[in-house]
């Protein structure tokens, strides 16, 4: 804002509206970070024993559990970060557009994670299915 001609401008992160529509984006981040660092926790987890041969009805349940927790991990982490580019890019206005900005490029780069390695709708059904078995 400025209060004079004389003030310094504020960073548009200072901005109370632009905190309401992006800090939810980063707090969103953060969770899923975790979940991830967990998820590959357990993953090396389960190598790590199956490379020792185990063989039990509980390693069966723990390969089931990753499965799932990976198939529900990838489409909620692409659609999110799919969302949180398209409205860091509204959030910068006509500057969101520019070049220099890289917004339009990260969207360009992240926008088909929705669909390589599985469609993210029928990658939802594997955890559905492996839901309702149990």
């Amino acid at each position: 804002m400025f209060n004079d001609y004389l003030s310094d401008e504020l960073p548009v992160i200072e901005y109370p509206l632009q905190q309401h529509r992006l800090f939810p984006y980063l707090a969103g981040h953060y969770a899923i970070r975790l979940f991830h660092k967990k998820l590959m926790e357990h993953f090396t987890d389960y190598i790590i024993r199956m490379m020792q041969n185990e063989k039990s009805e509980e390693m069966m349940e723990f390969s089931r559990e990753i499965h799932a927790l990976s198939a529900v991990a990838k489409p909620v982490s692409t659609w999110f970060g799919v969302e949180a580019l398209g409205e860091a890019r509204r959030a910068c206005g006509g500057h969101g557009f520019l070049h220099s900005s890289r917004l339009n490029e990260l969207r360009d780069s992240f926008d088909p994670s929705q669909t390589f390695e599985g469609e993210n709708y029928m990658i939802l059904q594997q955890t559905s299915n492996i839901l309702l078995q149990k």
